[in-house]
């Protein structure tokens, strides 16, 4: 009688073979930060990108009627800075994506790099970027499309401005849960005045290739 009470213990307190199911690779087009979509109430991402000329990161929650949150950008080859807030209006639905309008206001550095063409002098100023965006789902990638009027007003040197009209294009594909990569392309062209950090080599043709990686928090 012993014996088959002491195989039913020895059984219960043997270890569980391991889970080595695999986590499942999502198939869902993601929601972009890039894009002309919002995100449901309550959801919330993460976007950073590296590359050429610079890095950044983007975080946004979702309000249902719009999306609310800020970014963090640099440029490496020419020493400048923004931090702002951004905002994104849904406009209408197209198909399987939408278009959305979108802003970005805050504040801007230029630290005054020396190297070569890229040489810009030091300023500080307010940002100011109104845009569009539009976005559609192509098999299991998000696929984005942006135009933006960036823009800021510096205070050094009696003052000045530079526009930078700005069209990107961008793709995202979902990795395994929330995760997801990507990459954008932007070309500008930009002009600096009065005593603007760039006003001696305006106007300026800028071109951006940089890395994307994405997280949904929430």
């Amino acid at each position: 009688m012993l014996l088959p009470l002491l195989l039913t213990t020895l059984a219960l307190r043997a270890p569980s073979p391991p889970d080595d199911t695999p986590v499942p690779m999502s198939t869902t087009p993601p929601a972009s930060l890039l894009g002309g979509e919002v995100m449901p109430v309550g959801n919330a991402q993460l976007l950073g990108w590296a590359g050429w000329p610079g890095l950044g990161l983007r975080y946004a929650q979702g309000y249902g009627e719009a999306d609310v949150g800020g970014d963090l950008r640099a440029d490496y080859t020419t020493g400048e800075m923004e931090a702002a807030g951004f905002l994104r209006l849904p406009l209408w639905p197209a198909g399987g994506g939408g278009f959305a309008f979108r802003v970005r206001a805050g504040l801007y550095a230029a630290f005054g790099a020396t190297w070569g063409r890229y040489a810009h002098r030091d300023d500080t100023g307010i940002l100011f970027s109104p845009g569009v965006a539009w976005s559609t789902s192509a098999a299991s990638g998000t696929f984005a499309v942006g135009l933006d009027l960036e823009s800021a007003s510096t205070f050094h040197r009696g003052g000045g401005l530079w526009l930078a009209p700005t069209l990107s294009a961008s793709v995202e594909v979902p990795l395994v849960g929330g995760v997801t990569a990507g990459a954008r392309l932007s070309l500008a062209r930009r002009w600096d005045w009065g005593g603007a950090p760039g006003a001696l080599r305006s106007p300026d043709d800028v071109a951006e290739l940089v890395a994307l990686i994405g997280y949904r928090i929430f």
